[in-house]
């Protein structure tokens, strides 16, 4: 039952910052604000997820998406 418990816990964790955002976005001006900080956020999560710095992949990102084809 111990293990069942660290787990529930670390599940915990890991929606924490979500539901501390979550509490922010109630305050974005405008529907576009919010939705860019969903963006950012939902990147800045992905980077953690796959072990990468959050800010080094966003600076990288917004260093090479520019580049990128589909960019006008």
């Amino acid at each position: 039952m111990a293990g069942c418990h660290s787990i529930i816990i670390e599940q915990k964790n890991c929606i924490r910052p979500f539901a501390i955002g979550r509490r922010n976005w109630l305050f974005s001006d405008t529907q576009d604000g919010a939705h860019a900080s969903t963006v950012i956020y939902s990147i800045v999560t992905t980077a953690k997820g796959n072990a990468l710095k959050p800010r080094e992949y966003l600076t990288w990102l917004l260093e090479e998406l520019p580049k990128t084809q589909g960019s006008n």
